[in-house]
């Protein structure tokens, strides 16, 4: 792969190093929009996720940062993607609960959770059935979510963005979700 101006992906050897800088570009507040001209070249979330499968030396927690970043964009400013990105999101769920889940248990860094909850929660802002879709698949059980609550005391913890993922369920308001929301084992620990 191959940033042409930090806008296009293109295959070539180097994915990491590309994925790598794309990240630092679009996460530039002071730069250009470089997310939009990648969209508005043709690249899309799914394509992200594809780099998984192609090289397995990548850390998921890169291209998922990189995709939240692209769906919390199209959220808020390009509702004309908003059609394959949420095709890319059931592609996760369909695809990568099980990384999901390893990602936010014990054996996994601060980093991978924290990467893990940014990713589920620009799903759940993304859409309602999203949302309960996130709820019904991934799994919070009472081990996670005390792992996951846990006040480490540090700036910018996981309990931080485990917060936001709470919170992005409560801005939505939507009923059915807010209701297995609470049905969840543990969430009531939580709230």
């Amino acid at each position: 792969m191959e940033v042409d101006d930090d806008t296009h992906i293109e295959d070539n050897e180097d994915v990491e190093p590309t994925l790598r800088q794309f990240s630092n570009a679009i996460n530039d507040p002071n730069r250009h929009d470089y997310a939009f001209e990648y969209l508005e070249s043709g690249g899309n979330c799914l394509e992200l996720l594809q780099t998984l499968e192609l090289d397995s030396t990548i850390p998921p927690e890169l291209v998922f940062d990189l995709v939240a970043h692209i769906l919390l964009k199209i959220s808020a400013n390009y509702p004309q993607y908003q059609g394959p990105s949420y095709e890319a999101c059931r592609y996760i769920l369909n695809n990568y609960v099980t990384n999901i889940n390893k990602m936010i248990n014990l054996s996994s860094t601060s980093q991978e959770r924290k990467s893990c909850l940014k990713l589920l929660t620009a799903m759940v802002t993304f859409s309602s059935d999203l949302a309960k879709d996130v709820l019904l698949h991934v799994n919070f059980h009472s081990t996670n979510i005390e792992l996951l609550t846990k006040n480490t005391g540090e700036k910018d913890n996981v309990r931080d963005y485990f917060t936001r993922f709470l919170t992005a369920f409560l801005v939505d308001g939507n009923y059915p979700t807010l209701s297995t929301l609470l049905e969840k084992k543990g969430s009531s620990k939580v709230l």
